[in-house]
């Protein structure tokens, strides 16, 4: 079984932009070096809460869905894009995303949709044209 935790953090300095630093819970390296990352997400809301069975009732876990017997990430939901963006910006393969509550935890892997490129542009068009003014109005 391959190592989850390594010992010492990636260098994360020579990304090419300023926005490309998000909010990667854990970054896991593989011998490929393409590696994946982890994403937590434990709703307060649900803590106490059976994943699966918490996902019907409204406003829990509003961005999974149940295809046959696993679990999936809705692909119209914003955590799908922030994980896309995550695994385009970082050059990863895939996303382990860990749903946690008190008792309870799934892991979804979410793998890089090579199609969602096309919203780079976006994401640029968002940060210096929305996120980099409201910075310098504050």
């Amino acid at each position: 079984m391959e190592e989850l935790f390594p010992s010492a953090r990636p260098d994360y300095s020579a990304l090419r932009r300023p926005f490309d630093e998000s909010d990667r819970d854990f970054l896991h390296q593989e011998s490929s070096n393409l590696g994946r990352f982890i994403e937590v997400k434990c709703p307060f809301s649900a803590l106490s809460s059976v994943v699966k069975a918490a996902k019907d009732l409204k406003n829990f876990f509003s961005f999974l869905d149940v295809k046959g017997d696993s679990l999936c990430m809705k692909t119209s939901h914003p955590y799908y894009h922030q994980i896309q963006g995550q695994l385009h910006i970082c050059n990863k393969t895939c996303c382990d995303l860990i749903v946690w509550t008190t008792v309870d935890c799934v892991v979804i892997r979410i793998v890089k949709d090579p199609e969602w490129t096309v919203n780079i542009a976006n994401l640029v068009d968002i940060y210096f044209n929305t996120f980099i003014p409201a910075l310098l109005d504050n």
